[in-house]
């Protein structure tokens, strides 16, 4: 079986299996945690059908990564309400809340996670430890412990009752508006880099760039800024600190 249908059929069962349990519980923010399980469990799913040293590698890095990112997003929202962004939805949507959830949120979410780990589904890419590889692991760490050390930073702020009502300024959240975001794009930037010795470079270079476009255009930082552009110091924030890329000054 090729990889691309392997992983398809694991990804969209995953995503429509998790729809049950989380229209129970009124929670389909509960999506943000299985995103991050899907793609690490795919990425074992590869390496149990196609062993190689390099989906070794891939799978490793990406439970490394994912794994910590959903531990975060579970411990951050549990016993909490609905996230205010699928709450929303649910107020938008009405009586089709329910069907368009399975599409929107769930069915659209797990196609989008299958083009995520075009890189993964190469098997024409080698493992050759070349200068390119290298660098690649290298930016993925960086964006892996940007994103891990912004996330930290976060929820320390957010659980000192001094900082309620306040913008994040502090740490790595200085220098950029959205430094977590900021590690995402770089962390997959890292991977794919570490498959450019593939045939399939078109199409794993897919990976990085929706990853781009969803946290610039779509469910990332507009959605974000939304919700904290009546704060009073937004045009302050916005004017001083860049969106995405950090500026060291």
């Amino acid at each position: 079986m090729s990889p691309f249908l392997l992983a398809y059929i694991f990804i969209v069962f995953f995503f429509l299996f998790w729809a049950i349990p989380f229209f129970v519980l009124k929670n389909n923010g509960m999506v943000d945690v299985i995103w991050g399980i899907s793609i690490f469990l795919t990425g074992w799913l590869i390496y149990g059908f196609f062993p190689s040293d390099l989906s070794l590698l891939l799978a490793t890095l990406v439970t490394l990564s994912q794994l910590r990112l959903s531990t975060y997003i579970f411990l951050r929202n549990r016993n909490k309400k609905e996230d205010w962004r699928y709450a929303a939805w649910r107020k938008d949507w009405g009586k089709n809340f329910y069907w368009r959830s399975l599409l929107q949120v769930f069915l659209l979410q797990g196609h989008l996670n299958w083009i995520m780990i075009f890189p993964l589904l190469d098997l024409s890419a080698t493992l050759m430890w070349n200068w390119i590889q290298v660098l690649g692991l290298a930016v993925w760490l960086l964006g892996t412990l940007f994103e891990s050390i912004s996330d930290y930073q976060m929820g320390k702020f957010k659980k000192d009752p001094a900082n309620q009502g306040k913008l994040m300024r502090q740490g790595l959240w200085k220098y950029s508006r959205h430094p977590n975001y900021f590690g995402q794009i770089v962390h997959w930037i890292g991977i794919f880099m570490i498959v450019l010795n593939g045939d399939l470079v078109l199409l794993s270079l897919l990976s990085p760039v929706l990853m781009i476009l969803l946290i610039t255009r779509v469910s990332g930082v507009p959605m974000m800024e939304r919700k904290y552009k009546d704060h009073p110091d937004f045009e302050d924030w916005i004017k001083t600190t860049p969106a995405l890329v950090p500026r060291l000054k």
